[in-house]
């Protein structure tokens, strides 16, 4: 999906610092949320579109604004009901009317691979909930700068969303400490694409949770796929674009590090001592790259079938690859990225402390580098000869 991009160090570091941000990731403690019943996404009987006083006639831009502003109305009373509430609404409002409630057109509903429906049909009761009250809040957001920053932005916002997804497996994680993590990621994710300056969602958690929620995970990424093919999004995103899965970001991660560590005078010692694992971690990210969403621990939401037997020999051979290699890439990381986001990196962190002496010399050769005239020296005592080396087990799977 990705296209051809240059990427420097510094998109090297950015998009790694996404996969599992500061929180280690768990397959064995994914969790599949839910939004309350109340929350849940109503959009207009299929038959009916304009049952809310729209002539049939109408021309087909004119039909869409209607639309939007239909299903913002409908969905406003359960998002809260007041001027803050009817951003969220709209947002949904937005993504319906272009198409990403449907799935490759077989219809309003389609099969979108959740687990819950949180999807209605509204109802005459729902229509009745839209007083006048909630039509002149609709009203006065049309007309609002709010509005302007949506129609402008919306397709980032769900990028944005539809990455964190990938990388996360989640939109929000319970617990405080996770839902900094999320807004941390969220919040960069704004700055780097130049919209925080505009910030009409005071609430992230509301907007990319609640609001998205019922969409799935797949509709999301499809909207991100366009955007990238079509190129109608910010390089920020377009570099993401084949970003290693949640559950599968071991392997990317690594190889991620050893390319920034290329550059290194002592760099050609290390590929010397270790280069079956690199090539190991080249051809599972290879292989991965190719669908990345089979690979996620979501998988099915995504409507994919997990990977063949063969290909999950390839990633568990990078796996063990990865962690062979840990104590000296998050080492790096610790002593050249500094003030860089990949430094609370977490993927490899628990891989490194089970070597913790070797990562510790390691980082002790690279504070001391730029000082010692037999760096090539030290580093070869630091590295495993062909002889000495010892299988590390592989992982165990959840």
């Amino acid at each position: 999906m990705a296209l051809d991009l240059h990427l420097s160090d510094d998109d090297i570091k950015d998009v790694a610092a996404d996969y599992n941000g500061d929180l280690d990731f768990r397959t064995d403690e994914a969790q599949f949320g839910y939004i309350e019943k109340s929350q849940y996404l109503l959009v207009p009987d299929a038959k009916n579109y304009f049952k809310m006083g729209v002539p049939a006639n109408v021309d087909e831009i004119y039909a869409r604004a209607r639309v939007e502003a239909n299903i913002t109305a409908l969905n406003l009373p359960g998002l809260g009901g007041n001027a803050d509430a009817v951003k969220y609404s709209y947002f949904r409002a937005k993504l319906v009317a272009k198409g990403y409630l449907y799935e490759y057109g077989v219809g309003i509903l389609g099969d979108r691979h959740v687990y819950t429906d949180e999807v209605r049909i509204a109802t005459d009761q729902d229509i009745a909930a839209v007083t006048p009250e909630i039509q002149n809040l609709v009203k006065a957001f049309l007309k609002s700068t709010d509005r302007a920053f949506i129609d402008k932005y919306w397709r980032i916002l769900a990028a944005i969303c539809a990455h964190v997804l990938a990388v996360r497996s989640h939109h929000y994680k319970e617990g405080v400490a996770a839902e900094q993590s999320y807004d941390n990621l969220y919040a960069r994710l704004w700055r780097a694409c130049a919209i925080d300056d505009k910030f009409p969602f005071p609430d992230l958690k509301k907007l990319y949770r609640t609001a998205v929620h019922p969409f799935g995970l797949k509709a999301i990424a499809d909207l991100y796929e366009e955007g990238v093919m079509n190129q109608r999004l910010p390089r920020t995103m377009l570099i993401r674009a084949d970003a290693m899965p949640a559950g599968a970001a071991k392997p990317g991660t690594a190889l991620a590090i050893v390319g920034l560590m290329r550059a290194a005078a002592w760099y050609p010692h290390f590929e010397s001592a270790f280069k079956p694992e690199i090539e190991n971690l080249e051809k599972a990210v290879a292989e991965i790259k190719t669908d990345r969403y089979r690979y996620h621990v979501a998988r099915s939401l995504y409507g994919k079938a997990a990977p063949t037997v063969d290909e999950a020999k390839i990633y568990e051979k990078a796996e063990t690859s990865a962690r062979a290699l840990a104590p000296y890439l998050v080492g790096y990381v610790t002593v050249e990225c500094e003030g860089s986001p990949i430094q609370n990196q977490m993927t490899l962190r628990q891989a490194s402390d089970d070597q913790i002496g070797l990562k510790n010399r390691f980082m002790r050769f690279l504070q001391g580098v730029g000082r010692k005239v037999d760096a090539e020296q030290n580093i070869e005592a630091l590295l495993p000869s062909s002889h000495e080396r010892e299988p590390i087990a592989p992982p165990v799977q959840p």
